[in-house]
């Protein structure tokens, strides 16, 4: 996360139009970050084709929303190498096995309840891995 005079990480959080969303959202404000919520998954794709963000959390429960294909999509959007993807487990008995998110190319996954400090953690050791060799 940055502080002080350096710019704020730029996240876009693509989840479910709901109280609970609004809520994360409001938190990683406070947190310092620059954060973009998104309901549907062409409207992130529109978002990222203008102007890759630093990180996309994805919350795999957003009605309509096909998390694995919407991982797929976004790395093949030019630049989309630095991207870090997050995804929030889905609360379905259908969940997506880990290896089939990292194969989306997720870099990371946080259960539920998803608090703001466990996505937080998950954003920077997503990042601290890109970076090690």
């Amino acid at each position: 996360m940055a502080t002080g005079g350096r710019r704020k990480d730029r996240v876009v959080l693509v989840a479910p139009q709901n109280d609970d969303t609004m809520l994360l959202a409001g938190l990683f404000a406070i947190a310092g970050f620059a954060l973009s919520t998104v309901f549907d998954a062409d409207t992130v794709l529109a978002m990222c084709k203008l102007s890759l963000p630093d990180s996309i959390i994805i919350d795999l429960d957003t009605p309509g929303l096909e998390g694995l294909i919407l991982a797929t999509r976004l790395r093949g959007i030019e630049g989309a190498n630095t991207l870090t993807l997050v995804a929030i487990e889905s609360t379905s008995a259908t969940r997506v096995a880990p290896d089939a998110l990292q194969a989306a190319g997720f870099d990371g996954i946080v259960g539920r309840p998803a608090t703001v400090t466990k996505l937080i953690d998950a954003l920077s050791a997503s990042v601290r891995g890109r970076r090690e060799p």
